[in-house]
């Protein structure tokens, strides 16, 4: 900062003044001085200084895409019928209940039960919401083999020509349903009822006849289709007639299977997708967002061999990796196939239950029994030939070997036995018996256990009012425990423009809390520090409760 200096021209001074030059000195002082770049003490790498506190990190935060690979091969049998979904005041039509409450008056029965609304579809345009399973295949707008309309009837017609009866709202828009005109009169046809009456007795005609209509498995199979992995059929529709016949009337609604759905659309067979959605679904009713799905932070924490490793005797053991005594830890087989290969080689093909984690040249030890318990050890082992089935298919899941050896063992026969020759006869043998298997490493066999894992706690909300859950204990008393778990917070949301190839919505989960793996108080089932963590997916049933408000 200089001082301001004013200086008066000399021209001001006089009116016979002129310019001068005039000259003032100015001291000019510094305060810092440039950076020596030319000497370079020491370089940092980026990358290096990253990964060091990366590694040095117990905090996550976890972003997690979900393509969902799903489909609804396993349908219902019954359709289900319900009006106002997702209300505590819904109608579920189940049984021999009756619907009723409709958004409009129908044109057949007025109090259907859910086999009539089935054969009827015309509730599904006054209100009610079908879930449609096997048995809707029964429906006649997907039976029928020919163009056939259904018309209004004129009130009071008598069908089958029975005098005096009402009008049959039993039949209407079935495949028992009469042929009507379109002003609603029904069609007729002269029969002679017996040879010794002359005259001819006018008969009510079907709207279908038997080369109308397709049975009920053939309505299967030319209606339900797959597409996209999603099973269900096409809302094929035909002319909407009018209620009474002329343009100016109102739609009838009958012409779909499901009449509140659009024409040629792809209806799901139930359990539809929306059920299967990570999406998720919105009650209008409640007005709020509703989950298919639960998701959790999980570690392993433990190790077992039992369905119940507490403090009892005798506890029940996890077959795949333990006998039915207990004795003996080894991998169940599934099988053991004896097979001539292409080349004229003999093998032997096994498979396991579960993913052998073998490679090519790995050994094995195998046990026999004759019913899962008391097993005996082959005294060779056998090494790892080839990994896959017949076709190298599954790779991780059978192998072959080489070593016949072991059959003379396993049969009791010796090594020039006819009966080894015969595939047929050794393979029967093989099937009944148990095998079981264990990897060698190291000279050692291996042991076989199963991880249980639980959720982690978020211990970043250590500090906040724990909740308070009331017990009974087994006196009778009651007492108060707090209940100090707390879980982490996530958004569920639809991935923007993604989509899997079978056009199935992706989704992405944002945990908003901190993940802290660095407590001391957990550790995995070897008892050491935390090095990998799960996403645990819960399929939620509270949906199923939030919207039919049941408890089964």
């Amino acid at each position: 900062m200089m001082d301001k200096i004013d200086i008066l021209d000399n021209k001001r001074q006089s009116v016979n003044s002129v310019l001068v030059d005039n000259s003032i000195n100015i001291e000019l002082n510094s305060t810092s001085k440039p950076i020596n770049y030319t000497e370079i003490q020491d370089t940092i790498d980026q990358y290096e200084v990253f990964a060091t506190e990366r590694q040095n990190c117990k905090k996550y935060r976890l972003i997690v895409t979900v393509n969902p690979f799903c489909n609804n091969i396993i349908f219902n049998s019954l359709t289900e019928i319900i009006k106002d979904e997702g209300n505590n005041d819904r109608i579920n039509v189940v049984g021999t209940q009756k619907a009723q409450d409709f958004v409009g008056v129908p044109k057949g029965e007025t109090t259907p039960i859910r086999n009539s609304m089935v054969r009827n579809t015309e509730y599904s345009a006054l209100g009610y919401k079908y879930h449609p399973g096997y048995d809707f295949f029964n429906t006649h707008t997907l039976r029928n083999k020919s163009f056939k309309v259904v018309n209004n009837y004129q009130n009071g017609f008598t069908p089958y020509s029975k005098v005096g009866r009402e009008k049959n709202v039993n039949v209407f828009n079935t495949i028992r349903d009469i042929q009507r005109y379109a002003d609603g009169s029904v069609t007729k046809f002269g029969k002679r009822m017996s040879l010794n009456v002359a005259p001819k007795t006018d008969i009510s005609k079907h709207l279908y006849g038997n080369d109308d209509v397709l049975s009920y498995v053939d309505s299967i199979n030319a209606n339900l289709y797959e597409n996209n992995g999603w099973f269900g059929f096409n809302n094929g529709s035909v002319i909407n007639n009018k209620d009474g016949g002329r343009i100016t009337d109102a739609e009838m609604n009958i012409s779909k299977p499901l009449n509140n759905h659009n024409a040629c659309e792809f209806i799901d067979m139930y359990p539809d997708r929306t059920l299967y959605s990570f999406n998720p679904k919105f009650n209008e009713f409640k007005h709020r967002p509703e989950f298919n799905w639960h998701f959790a932070v999980t570690y392993p924490y433990k190790n077992t061999k039992w369905f119940d490793d507490s403090s009892k005797e005798n506890p029940k053991p996890i077959p795949i990796i333990m006998s039915t005594d207990n004795k003996l830890n080894a991998l169940k087989i599934w099988s053991i196939e004896r097979v001539d290969g292409a080349n004229g080689s003999k093998e032997l093909i096994i498979r396991t239950y579960c993913k052998h984690g073998l490679e090519v040249g790995d050994d094995v030890r195998l046990y026999y029994s004759e019913n899962d318990k008391s097993y005996k050890q082959c005294i060779s082992l056998v090494s790892v030939s080839d990994l896959g089935d017949i076709k190298k298919d599954h790779t991780e899941y059978f192998f072959h070997t080489s070593n016949l050896t072991i059959l003379n063992e396993i049969l009791d026969k010796d090594e020039d036995n006819e009966t080894l020759n015969n595939v047929f006869v050794v393979n029967n043998m093989l099937r009944n018996m148990s095998f079981r298997m264990s990897h060698i490493v190291n000279g050692k066999e291996s042991e076989y256990y199963f991880r249980k894992f639980k959720k982690l706690e978020n211990f970043g909300r250590k500090n906040q009012v724990p909740n308070v859950t009331e017990i009974t204990k087994q006196d009778g008393t009651k007492e108060e425990v707090e209940r100090t778990f707390n879980t982490f917070k996530y958004e569920q949301y639809q991935l923007a423009f993604a989509a899997t190839i079978y056009n199935d919505n992706a989704t992405q989960i944002t945990f908003t809390d901190s993940i802290d793996v660095g407590d001391d108080s957990v550790k995995d089932n070897m008892k050491r520090p935390l090095t990998e963590l799960y996403l645990t997916i819960v399929k939620n049933n509270k949906g199923y409760k939030t919207w039919y408000n049941t408890k089964k």
